[in-house]
């Protein structure tokens, strides 16, 4: 058995089968461990000890390159120049032997440099441990060597704690890039299940609730309703009820799924932005008998966008503020243009909105405690679409609130809004 979603598009349907989405778990699940191994991989090579710093190779090379190193003394010897610091070259060859292979072959170093000096330079033969006069020559030389094997111990601690902190940081890295592709691939799948689960939902749905219209014309046409078919009747309408709220989680659902995928494509028209608020406002008078006012500006307020979506997110805001604001309390709506923004606002004297929720309110499923407190029903959906629609469109929405003032949700539509109502796979293809 095979499944199609929609992808927002009327002639384009993914074909997907139920094998396909039971085998996609453990097709990302395997993708991800090989890109956390691989990450981890990387990590290890990043962090490898090149092989000629290894300390084995340092022993083994110290010998010849003490012996380069006495062969400067041993010219100006032969040349019969004077000079005071014939260890100097001895102590340059410790201190490289330090930095590159550490403090172990730097020791050997200094060993084997100290008995070459005593034999070739001071005594003729090794006598360093016969007599401490005999050695007093040797101290600076000595001493030289060992604070700078000291500093080249400390900055070796200081280079490997730098790479342990590289490699935590490495490693949080890998890390986070593999939860970060755990979290996108979780949220497709949501997103392919909430799209699916929505088509397989709609058919049923609407088929009981026309099977409950029906029900109802029927018995209306009848002249006197028998008694024992009132209970039928009073069924059926909270069928149609309770279908129409189904019916219309269900179009939340599509319209939140396609438009977080990216995949809506916006019918941009030259829009006037007075009269989509004027329609929406006679809409919601006659289904909540309110009285709603409504201020626009002298002249037309045009923008080019999808006169259909912004006619939901209109839809959205006065509905809301209809129903969480005092029945005798006014609504107001505006339509201004200022610096080029078309702006929209709708003004309801309800309940304030505490600040520190006021970020929440557009999240998908988010209802203020007040709000899920409450008789009035709801699914969270609405803020989430509308503000979904706006961004669309190349604007944004927010919301002020505070007490005495009520709460007043802001529409703002750039200029030129036509160039952001392509799809997101069209401007990318067109980049």
């Amino acid at each position: 058995m095979s499944k199609r979603i929609d992808n927002g598009d009327s002639n384009s349907e993914l074909p997907v089968s139920n094998a396909e989405i039971e085998l996609q778990p453990q097709k990302h699940s395997t993708v991800l461990a090989r890109s956390r191994q691989k990450a981890r991989r990387g990590t290890n090579k990043y962090l490898r000890t090149p092989w000629w710093r290894l300390p084995p190779l340092g022993y083994i090379l110290t010998f010849p390159l003490v012996g380069l190193a006495l062969l400067i003394p041993f010219g100006f010897r032969q040349l019969d120049i004077y000079q005071p610091f014939l260890d100097t070259p001895l102590v340059l060859v410790t201190l490289i032997i330090a930095l590159v292979w550490g403090t172990e072959p730097a020791v050997l170093s200094i060993l084997i440099g100290t008995m070459a000096f005593d034999i070739y330079f001071l005594t003729g033969k090794f006598q360093l441990f016969q007599g401490w006069n005999q050695s007093l020559p040797l101290i600076p030389f000595v001493l030289a060597q060992i604070i700078m094997v000291v500093l080249a111990a400390q900055r070796e601690r200081g280079r490997r704690s730098i790479e342990a902190a590289q490699k935590e940081l490495k490693s949080y890295a890998g890390q986070l890039e593999w939860v970060n592709r755990q979290l996108e691939d979780a949220n497709k799948l949501k997103d392919q299940f909430l799209s699916m689960a929505s088509h397989e939902l709609k058919t049923p749905i609407t088929t009981i609730r026309g099977q409950a219209q029906l029900g109802m014309l029927r018995l209306k046409k009848q002249a006197e309703l028998p008694p024992e078919l009132e209970p039928v009747r009073a069924a059926l309408e909270r069928i149609e009820q309770h279908t129409y709220r189904l019916n219309s989680l269900v179009d939340d659902l599509l319209d939140l799924s396609i438009l977080s995928s990216g995949k809506i494509k916006l019918r941009a028209t030259r829009c006037d932005l007075g009269e989509v608020c004027r329609e929406v406002i006679d809409e919601q008078q006659t289904l909540s008998g309110r009285t709603i006012a409504l201020e626009l500006s002298p002249s037309p307020v045009l923008v080019q966008a999808d006169c259909e979506r912004i006619g939901q997110v209109l839809t959205n805001l006065v509905s809301n503020a209809v129903k969480y604001s005092a029945e005798n309390s006014i609504i107001q709506v505006g339509v201004s243009q200022t610096r080029g923004k078309a702006i929209v606002q709708v003004h309801n004297e309800g309940a304030p909105i505490p600040e520190e929720l006021q970020a929440n309110l557009f999240e998908p499923f988010y209802r203020t405690p007040a709000a899920q407190s409450s008789s009035k029903k709801g699914w969270g959906l609405g803020l989430a679409i509308s503000k979904q629609i706006v961004e669309r469109h190349g604007g944004r929405i927010r919301v002020e609130s505070s007490q005495g003032k009520g709460t007043t949700f802001t529409i703002e539509l750039p200029p030129g809004a036509e160039k952001t109502t392509k799809p997101i796979e069209e401007a990318q293809a067109s980049k």
